[in-house]
């Protein structure tokens, strides 16, 4: 596996995505990374060679498929509306280079209507720390006595990988305004940095 090939792979794990983000204008923006570097040329190739050798599904309207260049072509020209995600295969060439740590994952969202949110991680004892750090996270304040714990055995934890078990907190929420400084704490900055680094990005 090259760099090339796996930045496509690396980045789908958490998400399904828009082929054409692939040739954004704004790359690092939609997929929050370096650039890929590919040129349309190379793209269009890498991808089709990842799709055909099943590392690779594309969607459209909920429908799985393995698309031909001339599919891949008109998604990147936004002529077809598809996405693009791994396969379990795909999932495990991933694993073999990345090396995920799955126990120190975690899922962590909030809602906007109705307002809600909810935290999920294999380890509850991260997913406690997580929990008590969510208005370092996100500007807002959790509802007194609205958390709700459950446990999901097994636990979808990305579209293509389940893990056996994941602790489930989920609270409502209240929007606050918070000056900037507000976040500058090194220590708490530090660890959801460090939490959110659970795999090795591979370099070749």
């Amino acid at each position: 596996m090259d760099n090339g090939e796996y930045w496509l792979l690396d980045s789908v794990v958490e998400a399904w995505c828009p082929l054409v983000w692939l040739v954004s204008e704004d790359i690092e923006g939609a997929f929050n990374k370096r650039n890929h570097g590919f040129k349309r040329g190379e793209l269009v190739t890498v991808l089709d060679r990842l799709f055909q050798r099943g590392d690779l599904l594309a969607k459209q309207n909920e429908s799985e498929f393995v698309p031909a260049q001339a599919d891949i072509e008109e998604a990147l020209d936004g002529r077809r509306d598809c996405l693009y995600g791994l396969t379990s295969q795909g999932g495990v060439r991933w694993e073999e280079v990345s090396h995920p740590q799955w126990e120190r994952y975690i899922t962590a969202c909030v809602y906007a209507d109705p307002q809600d949110g909810e935290i999920v991680g294999s380890d509850r004892a991260l997913v406690e720390k997580y929990d008590s750090l969510s208005h370092y996270a996100w500007d807002i304040s959790v509802v007194a006595d609205s958390r709700r714990w459950d446990v999901l055995q097994p636990w979808q934890a990305t579209y293509w990988k389940t893990l056996p078990l994941g602790h489930r907190v989920r609270f409502s929420y209240d929007w606050v305004e918070r000056p900037p400084e507000w976040k500058t704490n090194a220590a708490i900055s530090e660890w959801l940095k460090e939490i959110n680094s659970w795999y090795t990005p591979y370099e070749t």
